[in-house]
């Protein structure tokens, strides 16, 4: 959607950072300095504290003492602690306001208390801009290891095979855990914890781009869905996006061409997929909690072991029907080059048939790669949405008018086939 870097916060000073640890009773760090990275939601800074006045703060503010081993101060998760101890403040861009952050904070922490997959601990966020530095932010502990991407073309293919296992360990432990809704996370107080939260789309028309490209009349909750709660089945959130696209064909002037034919074909269609028995052989797909954003860039692996010590950047992670794990894009085994020539593209097209090979040699992965299929039926209304989605999103920028018909056409026989009976 966009460019969101281009949205990102300007730099933020160390006056401004500091007032902010103050704020919330955090110690002053010995040093603050800027990460350059691909990230494109969010600025990083990595502040590096004191490990003693860290730790024993963050115990003294659960009322607790300050955590001791006998050999000096433990972090979160257990382990000594050095002199000094490197945290990761992101602070976020006003793409997507209050429920991106609030989703990955909530997440971080449910996959701590559910899982062994190794990720950053959350030491403060708000999700709110009520705050000295003006924006949404979350204060983390900093992973160690060095990217897969940073370090690929060293890594021989024995080695990159062990770490293609350790991501399908990710893959399995993930789906030992069936959910009950489609979405995200949310914190719900201290008495409810963690609770279902809202949808989040890296697809989602975002605050800068519905300020170009859209009426004033037209708001970030009226163009995406935003069920608090997200969806309790695959057809009530595809029926929720649907009902968006259909106000966006009303609405804007760019997508004029499709309001006699297109609006009621949607309409037909929504009715279609919301009648049984239709409506619950859609439904039967397994809802599990995707990354949906696992390219290396995004995994970290010690340089020496190749284990892999952290998966960062979970902000659009979600519950999605199993189908969808690795959507939009299938960024998975992505080395995050650029490909004017395609070759990024070819390896990570190699390495997933390098990762199907050897999942389907493991006994835990069976059910999980049969599930990942469609239905035939259940893959026609994700043409369905695919296909329209594309077409709300780049008819209002003014870009791709001819595809976008061509793609109208391709959601037509979609729609058609799912008034079919199978």
């Amino acid at each position: 959607m966009g460019t969101p870097k281009a949205h990102l916060p300007p730099p933020i000073v160390d006056a401004a950072i500091s007032s902010l640890l103050r704020s919330i009773g955090f110690p002053l760090p010995l040093s603050i300095r800027s990460l350059d990275s691909a990230a494109e939601y969010h600025s990083i800074y990595v502040l590096t504290f004191n490990s003693a006045a860290l730790w024993g703060t963050i115990a003294l503010s659960n009322g607790s003492p300050p955590p001791s081993n006998g050999n000096g101060f433990v972090n979160g998760r257990g382990e000594a602690t050095k002199q000094v101890e490197e945290c990761i403040l992101r602070v976020s861009g006003n793409h997507i306001p209050r429920i991106k952050t609030q989703n990955e904070a909530a997440i971080l922490q449910w996959l701590a208390e559910n899982t062994d997959i190794p990720v950053a601990k959350v030491l403060h966020v708000d999700e709110t801009e009520d705050n000295p530095l003006g924006r949404e932010y979350m204060l983390m502990t900093r992973l160690p290891g060095r990217s897969v991407a940073d370090v690929y073309d060293d890594l021989s293919a024995e080695q990159m095979d062990h770490v293609i296992d350790q991501l399908t360990d990710v893959l399995v432990a993930l789906y030992q855990h069936p959910f009950s809704h489609f979405g995200g996370l949310k914190f719900g107080g201290e008495e409810r914890g963690i609770v279902r939260g809202p949808a989040v789309e890296e697809t989602f028309w975002q605050l800068p781009d519905i300020a170009a490209f859209w009426p004033s009349t037209e708001s970030f909750n009226t163009l995406n869905i935003d069920s608090p709660d997200g969806y309790p089945s695959f057809v009530e959130y595809m029926s929720a996006h649907l009902r968006k696209y259909v106000h966006a064909i009303e609405v804007h002037p760019s997508l004029a061409w499709l309001r006699d034919e297109g609006v009621p074909l949607v309409q037909s269609c929504i009715a279609r997929i919301n009648t049984p028995p239709l409506a619950e052989r859609l439904n039967e797909v397994p809802l599990v909690l995707a990354h949906r954003d696992l390219h290396f860039g995004n995994v970290l692996i010690d340089p020496v072991t190749y284990k892999v010590t952290g998966i960062l950047d979970w902000e659009f992670a979600q519950a999605v029907p199993l189908p969808m794990w690795n959507t939009p894009g299938r960024p998975f085994l992505w080395n995050t080059r650029s490909d004017e020539d395609g070759e990024s593209l070819r390896e990570k097209y190699r390495l997933y048939r390098v990762w199907e090979k050897r999942a389907r040699e493991r006994e835990d992965t069976k059910e999980m790669l049969e599930k990942m299929r469609w239905t035939p039926e259940q893959e026609m209304l994700y043409v369905v949405w695919t296909y329209l989605r594309s077409v709300v999103e780049v008819c209002p920028r003014g870009q791709k008018q001819k595809e976008s018909r061509q793609w109208w056409e391709e959601a037509k026989r979609a729609m058609e086939g799912l008034e079919e009976d199978y």
